[in-house]
């Protein structure tokens, strides 16, 4: 992402800061079917989200979620997010969302329902192990800046 924002305009660098993306090669084997810039930009607008969603079961349900974090994870798109209707973390994969709505509330980043708590919570169940959707820096708190 370094060398992305090195040709970036001056005025678009900050936009980098807070994508909350991370993107290595797109070896994605499943066809993604929502508008991607738009949960990006919903990410950084810190606007909720509704969509219809799949399980590995073939049940479906419609979230609304506080998008929070873009990964890839070997051949799959996830998004990390506090799920409204789950009162809690929940990851769910981009090729099994459907019918994506970005909507007019926004959140504000809640002590508790944070990428950072997010990212901690993880690490903490996984005991740290393979951490591929770490930034190379913190996330912020409180505000729209890097620490």
């Amino acid at each position: 992402m370094e060398k992305v924002g090195v040709v970036l305009p001056k005025q678009l660098r900050h936009h980098l800061d807070l994508a909350r993306l991370w993107a290595p090669d797109d070896h994605a084997r499943e066809s993604i079917s929502i508008d991607q810039a738009a949960l990006r930009h919903a990410i950084r607008d810190q606007n909720k989200i509704r969509f219809a969603y799949q399980d590995i079961d073939g049940q479906s349900t419609v979230r609304v979620v506080r998008p929070l974090i873009m990964a890839f994870y070997g051949p799959v798109w996830l998004l990390a997010a506090w799920c409204e209707m789950r009162d809690g973390f929940r990851v769910f994969r981009l090729d099994r969302m459907t019918e994506l709505s970005v909507l007019d509330a926004t959140f504000e980043d809640t002590p508790g329902r944070t990428a950072e708590d997010f990212l901690k919570q993880d690490a903490a169940r996984n005991g740290d192990r393979d951490r591929r959707v770490k930034r190379d820096t913190a996330f912020r708190q409180g505000g729209n800046r890097r620490p």
